[in-house]
């Protein structure tokens, strides 16, 4: 089958790689696909399915008519048109639909062609824009006049920004335009925004929940290489709580142990040394807080028996570890030593938290560092000097390390719909901390906490007063996320199967 999908961008953020990943595993079962794109830079190696609409000068036109008049779908007339003409040329067998909202594309010219084409039309929504008469998310403002009508619009000054209202005159506009289309089926990444969808005009249409996937392939946990990193190949790995106490120790003069202290170490990086010690001597009481994470044939000593350690000169030697993973990137990150808080997205504002991190940031100890990743030039001036911050990024395995490396991944999120960078996260080992807005809980799923929307203050708590690593319920062991993951899949394959 031909495949067309339509999204604002191909291969770059969130709703643009999920089309191009759809797309590499579409092409996998023999199918030809396309992605008609309205903006962005298409990374090479996505070159092959990219079919430009319009251009930078159709995209200005589209903003310049968006600011003045809240026209944001109803500029592009004649890129739409010409794109029309490809589409008819392509033939496409379906046409699945993504983000419409971007200033790329006409509205009205496309869902004319849709309504007379007779092909079955597939529409992905990621966020509320098709069915308000002008913001892309409106619950955080507390805005449900999309159920019956827009008018004074109170996200009229967000994206897609606007001088005047016209809220109301979209709204009709839409609901025309988008109702009564045969052979439409209606996907959600999260139930929340089906349950969205269903209380608005569209809801005469079926709805299913798909949520979105992530290559698990790219995003996983990075490597051990605690033995190399630590020079302690050929050696047993002894693990101690209580430096000053051991100072004197049997342990400190045996040449076949390599000794680290777990008071050197901070988050993550604790936890994987107790995941890989040979050995454990605990003369403080500490360890006990760590227990769990020990193996369990992992020997531990505590101040008493501390004169039978010599016996872990006798324990059998691991098999020599050369992978390269953990250790090597925090330090080619220049963050040994902290805790490392990450956030990501492909725009930063206030609605994705831009204002809480910088709040956060003064409310954290020495202990912890921010990252943020996916900054403008300008944003990262403006940054205080307690937060590590870098542009966007596209490479993959720069963002995996980032993942891996962090002890918590932080969405402090006003309006998103189920979002991939928790699932990435989650896949690399990281638990998260966001709020509670639209489908985010959801994405995060039981690997992580949620706290109230714009509550900074709980987010910081939770940081400050419960490591990750002793927080039970936030198992983000690898194999259980691809697991509950799976089941999910499953289920919705079945469910887009019988679509």
């Amino acid at each position: 089958m031909k495949i067309l999908m339509i999204n604002v961008s191909c291969g770059t953020g969130s709703t643009g790689r999920i089309c191009t990943d759809l797309a590499q595993a579409l092409e996998a079962r023999g199918h030809q696909v396309k992605i008609a794109y309205g903006r962005d830079d298409v990374p090479e190696q996505f070159q092959k399915y990219a079919h430009r609409i319009g251009n930078a000068v159709g995209v200005y036109g589209h903003v310049l008519r968006a600011r003045l008049l809240d026209e944001a779908g109803f500029g592009s007339c004649l890129q739409t048109q010409a794109f029309i003409r490809w589409v008819e040329e392509f033939d496409p067998d379906i046409i699945h639909l993504h983000n419409l909202c971007g200033y790329y594309i006409h509205l009205g010219v496309l869902f004319r062609y849709l309504r007379s084409c007779g092909k079955p039309i597939y529409w992905t929504h990621h966020d509320c824009w098709a069915f308000t008469g002008h913001s892309v998310y409106c619950d955080s403002a507390g805005c449900t006049r999309w159920q019956q009508g827009c008018h004074h619009c109170p996200m009229q000054h967000q994206f897609p920004a606007a001088c005047v209202d016209g809220s109301a005159r979209n709204w009709q506009r839409k609901k025309a335009l988008f109702t009564g289309i045969p052979g439409v089926q209606l996907i959600a990444p999260s139930q929340w925004l089906a349950d969205q969808l269903r209380q608005s005009f569209l809801g005469q249409y079926p709805v299913t929940v798909i949520h979105n996937g992530i290559n698990t392939a790219q995003f996983r946990p990075q490597g051990d290489d605690t033995r190399r990193f630590l020079g302690a190949e050929g050696k047993r790995l002894v693990l101690c709580f209580g430096k000053e106490a051991a100072k004197n120790s049997p342990l400190t003069g045996d040449g076949s142990l390599h000794v680290v202290y777990g008071e050197d170490f901070r988050g993550r990086e604790l936890e994987t040394l107790c995941r890989q010690a040979d050995a454990v001597v605990d003369l403080t009481g500490e360890g006990k807080s760590f227990q769990s994470l020990f193996g369990a044939d992992t020997p531990v000593y505590d101040k008493a028996d501390l004169a039978s350690a010599a016996e872990i000169s006798r324990l059998s030697l691991p098999a020599e570890n050369v992978q390269e993973g953990y250790w090597r990137c925090k330090k080619a990150a220049g963050l040994l030593g902290k805790e490392v808080l990450l956030g990501v997205t492909s725009v930063w504002n206030d609605q994705k938290g831009l204002s809480d991190f910088v709040k956060l940031a003064g409310m954290l100890t020495e202990r912890q560092q921010l990252v943020m990743i996916g900054l403008t030039k300008s944003q990262l001036e403006a940054l205080p000097p307690n937060i590590m911050g870098m542009e966007r990024t596209a490479n993959v395995q720069e963002l995996a390390m980032y993942y891996g490396i962090a002890d918590y991944f932080l969405n402090l999120t006003y309006q998103d719909t189920y979002p991939t960078t928790n699932l990435e996260a989650i896949s690399c080992g990281t638990p998260v901390i966001t709020y509670e807005t639209g489908g985010s809980p959801e994405s995060a799923g039981h690997f992580g906490a949620c706290v109230p929307r714009g509550d900074v203050t709980a987010a910081a708590k939770l940081i400050l007063e419960h490591p990750c690593f002793q927080k039970e319920d936030w198992d983000c062991d690898n194999a259980v996320f691809l697991k509950k993951q799976m089941e999910i899949y499953k289920l919705q394959e079945q469910q887009f199967t019988d679509l």
